[in-house]
């Protein structure tokens, strides 16, 4: 039976023109079936499509990892894929209920790479830790490396996955909101009160700014250890993105053209988009 995250991925692919493909194909020489097989290129693209279910009750205090329902995730998929090793071979993370879990480039890197953290060096003759030089670093925990006793990185391991992907949308209704609110305060001079966004609420009805816009996208998030890596012909689409180590650092290496226009009009209109680590900067 499809779930309703199979349902995403399927209507994902159609709606880039990605029609050849099997849902649980049988696989010469496994009793395993991954989700899907996509015929791209000339070349096979095996996906394990993960979606994550609505939860019961979300605790009003205690910590949260944001890692270990990914990570979890992982570990399912890899079980479906470890027979693969050397085909092609990627992650699907869908939300379609919404579940508490936060699936931003941040927290995708963190799962496979490493709960993200600071480091910085320690000055012997200052007798302390030097934060001017400090730097955000993968700790530990990442699911595309192994560990030691001592939880140092020793080696690669999973990597048979080629990427890892998120489904999920692109809100241009809220965005292009936004966009209007801070045109409208740098001509007017209007503070943010709540009367002034009302009042630009209703100037922008039946307008773009005003209209209900939410696209289906896919993010990719390339393993660096993989054996076989994802080919870029996938996920390219007008508001896709794919993120990726160059020249040894992590950055978005792709994005779509409706995505960068919008990104371009809310750079222009002083409007900033949280990139805490830094990867959509170029």
């Amino acid at each position: 039976m499809k779930t309703a995250s199979d349902q995403l991925f399927e209507t994902y692919l159609r709606s880039h023109g990605l029609n050849e493909w099997d849902h649980e194909p049988e696989i010469a020489g496994t009793t395993r079936h991954p989700d899907y097989r996509v015929r791209l290129m000339e070349s096979e693209i095996f996906f394990e499509v993960k979606g994550f279910a609505p939860p019961e009750e979300i605790p009003a205090v205690g910590s949260f990892d944001p890692y270990r329902p990914i990570r979890s995730k992982i570990n399912e998929a890899q079980k479906q894929l470890h027979a693969l090793k050397g085909q092609i071979c990627g992650i699907v993370l869908a939300n379609p209920h919404r579940s508490f879990v936060f699936l931003e480039p941040m927290d995708i890197y963190g799962a496979i790479l490493g709960n993200l953290g600071i480091t910085m060096p320690f000055d012997a003759e200052a007798g302390a830790f030097d934060s001017e030089r400090a730097t955000q670093a993968f700790l530990s925990g990442g699911r595309m490396i192994r560990y030691n006793k001592k939880g140092l990185a020793i080696a690669p391991q999973n990597t048979t996955i080629s990427a890892v992907c998120t489904l999920g949308s692109v809100e241009e209704d809220s965005r292009r909101f936004a966009i209007r609110v801070a045109k409208v305060k740098r001509e007017t001079g209007q503070s943010g009160t709540l009367e002034s966004i009302l009042e630009t609420a209703l100037e922008t009805q039946g307008t773009e700014a005003g209209a209900s816009l939410h696209h289906l996208c896919i993010q990719v998030y390339e393993n660096p250890y993989a054996v076989a890596p994802l080919m870029e012909a996938f996920g390219t689409g007008p508001w896709d993105e794919r993120f990726g180590a160059r020249d040894g650092r992590f950055l978005r290496v792709f994005a779509g053209s409706s995505l960068a226009a919008l990104e371009a009009d809310e750079l222009a209109s002083g409007v900033e988009r949280p990139d805490p680590l830094g990867l959509r900067r170029g």
